[in-house]
């Protein structure tokens, strides 16, 4: 009678676990071939569903815009005249015309309001601070922008650029201890 050999009574999940084994140690460049091949479509497949999200997401983002563009212009029978009325400059109260000399104020903190128009150009400050040091900062629709930066004796100017967006005025800051005497003229844009 034939001998039967150990390996082949084994069961049949032995056999195809050897067989897979004996399949990956033979042909080991196919195995990582189609590893990397399934891990690219993956990564495309995965590229591919967030580009078409993105885009679909534009799409619903413009309808959206459109609709409350067009609810907000038809929301009432406007006429052009109560149009320019609501864009037009308002200064804030006490607001102090450009090429005009301002007086020293108080110690401490001192705020001006002045109005420079609506023309675009180059606005200069210029100040005498005296003998006592002030800083002397202009801020236009929040922003800084011209600045003594530190605290100055003597006189001095400062220049910025006035395009008008929003607001037609700026706000000037001087800062200054105590027994402190200064003055300064915003000049006009040109």
């Amino acid at each position: 009678m034939k001998k039967i050999s150990a390996h082949t009574k084994r069961k049949w999940w032995y056999r195809i676990i050897r067989s897979i084994n004996w399949f990956s140690f033979r042909y080991w460049w196919l195995v990582w071939f189609l590893f990397l091949l399934v891990i690219l479509m993956f990564f495309l497949k995965c590229c591919k569903h967030q580009e078409n999200n993105s885009c679909s997401e534009k799409h619903h983002f413009n309808v959206r815009l459109k609709t409350i563009d067009s609810l907000l212009y038809n929301c009432c029978d406007c006429t052009d005249e109560t149009i320019e009325e609501n864009t037009s400059h308002i200064d804030p109260p006490g607001t102090i015309p450009c090429n005009e000399s301002t007086n020293s104020g108080a110690d401490g903190i001192t705020r001006n309001t002045h109005d420079l128009g609506d023309n675009i150009g180059i606005a200069t400050i210029t100040y005498e601070m005296y003998n006592v040091p002030d800083k002397i900062e202009v801020f236009y629709e929040g922003e800084i922008v011209a600045s003594s930066s530190t605290f100055v004796a003597n006189s001095g100017s400062l220049s910025f650029t006035y395009r008008p967006n929003h607001d037609s005025f700026c706000t000037v800051v001087v800062t200054g201890p105590i027994g402190t005497n200064w003055e300064y003229t915003m000049g006009c844009p040109r």
